[in-house]
Formats: structure tokens, sequence, C-alpha cells
């Protein structure tokens, strides 16, 4: 059976809630969601529940980018896409998604409150050599000497967490000025290298030149994080980030 693989992204943006329904849904909060056991458990439900649609189309390296409230009490609320591959690699993201059990919710001032998270699936065939097999190894990239991992046991930590990490981009981001009026997201990769340095900066999806210049210089002024590690050993690891430009 085909697989894909995931890798989890940190949605950062704007100390600001949205009503759904009658709750309200926070960008980020104190204390994000968590699944059950964490980041690789995570991986190996997504690994292990979906699989590749078959269409006419050839498409062996898509990346759906799905965006779902974590509620208050840890189901999965409201589910979008804000990234597309293709309709039905769109409509299987969607139903793994939905068949998520119970995260720990997220929390802000100490009570659990609705979360969105967002996370870009991957889709891989494994046949081709370009997907991998969660169960038998981590996935990793060959960049020069360094092996730079795609998920590993401790994921890098920015000094003070996921709200410091959040105040800083809010502090530091400025919006283009340009004749367009722009409000979106753009999804930013790199690499935090094994002394917490970041490395090779990409942008995975593009809002508009001026606005993607921004985010990738917001990301290399980013300080030192804490190195992901693997089998106790710091390691290199790619971090996407989305940059909320509103």
């Amino acid at each position: 059976m085909k697989r894909l693989s995931l890798f989890l992204i940190l949605f950062v943006g704007l100390t600001v809630a949205t009503a759904v329904g009658q709750e309200q849904v926070y960008r980020s909060v104190e204390q994000m969601p968590e699944f059950p056991g964490g980041a690789v458990a995570l991986m190996r439900y997504i690994d292990s529940q979906v699989q590749i649609p078959q269409i006419p189309e050839k498409i062996t390296n898509g990346r759906v980018v799905v965006q779902f409230v974590v509620q208050s009490d840890g189901s999965i609320g409201e589910v979008k896409v804000v990234r597309s591959v293709h309709p039905d690699y769109d409509q299987e993201a969607v139903r793994v998604v939905k068949s998520l059990p119970k995260f720990t919710p997220g929390r802000q001032d100490g009570k659990a409150v609705a979360v969105w998270y967002t996370l870009p699936v991957s889709f891989r065939d494994k046949e081709s050599g370009a997907g991998y097999g969660f169960m038998t190894k981590p996935k990793f990239d060959t960049h020069s000497d360094t092996t730079i991992y795609r998920s590993v046991e401790q994921m890098p930590r920015f000094p003070g967490g996921e709200a410091a990490l959040m105040k800083y981009i809010n502090a530091h981001l400025q919006t283009p000025q340009t004749s367009e009026n722009i409000k979106g997201n753009v999804i930013v990769q790199f690499v935090v290298q094994s002394d917490g340095s970041i490395g090779e900066v990409k942008v995975l999806r593009s809002v508009h030149p001026d606005y993607d210049q921004e985010a990738v210089r917001i990301v290399k002024s980013l300080p030192n994080f804490e190195p992901g590690r693997q089998d106790g050993k710091a390691v290199a690891v790619w971090y996407t980030l989305p940059v909320v430009f509103r």
C-alpha cells in the first residue's frame, strides 16, 4: 500500500481570536494543542491511515496544507484546505484529519480553549523512492555533508516556546507596501541546524514576491533555537512556519 508522510508546523498568527459557532478560536496560545503521544505518534497515525488516491494524473510529490480547529475538549472541529494539490488528494487529507482522536487541548491563561492548528500533509509515492515508511526510520534529506531530518523524537524549540516565537514574529514583521490589498499566509520552510542556528530557508507557499521576501527575512533573523534531537543527539531538522500577514 502506498503511504504518505507528514511533518508538523507551528502556526504563528496574531494574538487575536475568531468566532466559530459559539466558541472563540485562537490563532496562537501559550500552550498549543498536542496529539496523544506527541508529534511522532501523530505522524504514525497519519502514516497508518492515509492512502494515495488513484487518479489518472501523476502526482508524485504533492503537499496539501490543512487547517483545522482543535476544540476546547480536544476534538476536531472545522477543517479546511489552505493549499490544494488535487480535489481527491485534498479530500483524503481532510478525511484523515477528521478521523484524528482527541488532542490535549490548547490552553490560554490556564484555560482550555479552541485553537487553529495547521498541518501540511505530504503525498509521496513510496515506490518511486520519494517517500518513506515511518515505521522503519525517520525521513531525512542530505544537504552538503549534513543530515537534515524531517521528523525527530524531539523537535527544535524556540527560546521561550511557541508564545515567544509568535511575539518575536509579530514584533519584527512589517507588511510590505504594495498596490494590492493582500492578506495571506506565506509558508516558509527552514533548517534548524544542530547548533540551533538557521540554515537554508525556502518559501513553500507564496503570496506575493514582496511578502515572500519579508517572511524569509524575518525567519533569517530568528535567534538560535534549541536544536532538535534524535537518539539523544542534536541534529539538523526542517521546520515549517506559516507567517501571517493581516
